[in-house]
């Protein structure tokens, strides 16, 4: 037992010091489903001695919680928002709004001014976008959401979004490409590496796609309306061939569901800056499959949004 005891306090030692000084050594550990720490092949009966020489220690790398990971384990849906915010405000049109609270008053609430049910609107000197679900009068209308900041008489700009409604997955994929770097002396084996570009994509697999956001999502998709009712009597879909992806890009929001509500976190929403869709759809129509409308956003760096110097592909909470 002692000398179990004596391993135990070397493992410690070794393990603090291959952390902190010699990060290379590392490799000698290896952590098991189990929960169990392997050290030289010791097992299970080292851990209790081991891991308690970081009592009371700050794990480095545990703070900063936000869209892309916790410091919890969680899972969860997200909401995901497609379009534009118009940089021009909305004349005529005032905001008055209560945290928590879904009533709004102000000035200006008419169709003459693009205030009608369902459309998402930006408060000036807000940091979130809201949504409206009924107009009461020109001075009173009620969001479909609470409101999450406090507003006395503001300013507000539309917001050409969309919302993509129920979805089944989004699945967010980044990261860097890389071309090899060689040398004779290093034979075949890489030298080094160089960035030479980026990869990033969105996919997201519609549950409700509904004509007005297949419009949205899909290049090349054409809404027939009637010209009285400006209601959809039909649809099309054509080819849009030389149509690049810049000239029809727009913005994509993505944010956490927290509580089985929307999150008002900031840092729990990543805005992608410049995206355009490409479709891949497979439709299945059969008596057990779920019917899903599948479309993959493409996204490209913003020369106009720069953080440290650099433009940025997308962005979360405050880089102001």
């Amino acid at each position: 037992m002692k000398l179990l005891k004596f391993f135990a306090f070397i493992a410690s030692i070794l393990f603090v010091g291959c952390s902190i000084w010699q990060p290379e050594i590392t490799t000698l550990f290896s952590f098991h489903s189990d929960g169990s720490l392997n050290l030289f092949g010791m097992g299970n009966d080292v851990l209790p001695y081991a891991m308690a020489s970081f009592t009371g220690l700050a794990i480095p790398g545990t703070e900063g919680n936000s869209v892309l990971g916790k410091s919890t384990l969680s899972l969860g849906p997200a909401q995901v928002l497609y379009g534009n915010i118009s940089p021009t405000v909305v004349s005529g049109v005032t905001f008055t709004s209560t945290s928590a609270s879904t009533a709004v008053t102000g000035t200006g609430f008419t169709s003459a001014n693009g205030i009608v049910p369902g459309v998402w609107l930006l408060p000036t000197t807000g940091t979130a976008l809201v949504q409206v679900a009924t107009v009461t009068s020109a001075t009173a209308l009620v969001l479909r959401s609470p409101a999450t900041q406090t507003l006395s008489a503001v300013t507000v700009t539309i917001a050409d979004v969309v919302d993509l409604g129920g979805t089944t997955k989004t699945s967010f994929k980044f990261g860097l490409t890389k071309a090899e770097l060689k040398e004779s002396q290093s034979g075949d084996t890489a030298a080094d590496r160089a960035v030479t570009g980026y990869n990033a994509s969105i996919e997201i697999e519609l549950t409700r796609a509904t004509i007005a956001r297949l419009e949205k999502v899909t290049q090349g998709f054409q809404i027939s309306r009637d010209p009285l009712t400006g209601l959809i009597k039909g649809f099309g879909f054509g080819l849009p061939i030389g149509q690049t992806d810049l000239a029809i890009s727009k913005q994509l929001m993505v944010t956490l569901y927290s509580g089985g509500a929307i999150s008002t976190d900031p840092l729990d929403q990543i805005t992608f800056l410049k995206v355009a869709p490409m479709t891949d759809a497979e439709l299945m129509y059969d008596a057990a499959g779920q019917r899903v409308y599948k479309v993959t956003f493409n996204a490209y760096i913003d020369p106009n949004t720069v953080l440290n110097g650099v433009p940025q592909i997308f962005t979360v909470g405050d880089i102001s």
